[in-house]
């Protein structure tokens, strides 16, 4: 075997070894992203969770929420702060887990456990005056649009 031989030999060498490494790269890539997904729906779980932790922890909260939903009017200045806090909290997370499905990586049927959690919570009055007051003034037009939508799904 001369010199021309062995680096033949060489270059297919390098050839086989830079396909495996692509090949380990791109497995390593979809490993990535999946589990990128993965912790992104965690995220999205762990924020409808913590905003019910903090209506069972917090003191006071609970019967806020629960005045609120009737009748957001009927709340003091204070308790209208905290209302809209946690109804933002909700509304966030599930603007985030809606942006989220646009990617296509949910099942058809979780964005439309989404969608009946949101429709559960506008069913409330409270929770659509909340909404008229301040609530759509603080998320994306596409979400205002959604949640505006439905609630005039709810009127009808």
């Amino acid at each position: 075997m001369n010199i021309q031989d062995l680096g033949s030999v060489g270059e297919l060498i390098g050839a086989v070894a830079t396909v495996a490494t692509l090949a380990y790269l791109a497995f390593q890539i979809r490993n990535n992203t999946k589990e990128q997904k993965r912790q992104a729906l965690i995220g999205f779980v762990d924020r409808l969770n913590a905003r019910e932790r903090n209506i069972r922890s917090e003191p006071g909260l609970l019967e806020v929420v629960m005045k609120g939903e009737i009748d957001y009017q009927s709340l003091s200045k204070h308790e209208m702060r905290r209302f809209g806090s946690s109804e933002s909290e909700l509304f966030n997370a599930i603007e985030s887990y809606l942006e989220y499905a646009k990617s296509g990586d949910l099942k058809p049927e979780t964005v439309e456990v989404m969608n009946r959690r949101l429709k559960l919570e506008l069913q409330h009055p409270g929770v659509r005056m909340w909404w008229s007051h301040w609530g759509r003034y603080y998320f994306a037009k596409d979400f205002v649009l959604l949640i505006d939508e439905l609630i005039a799904e709810e009127a009808a």
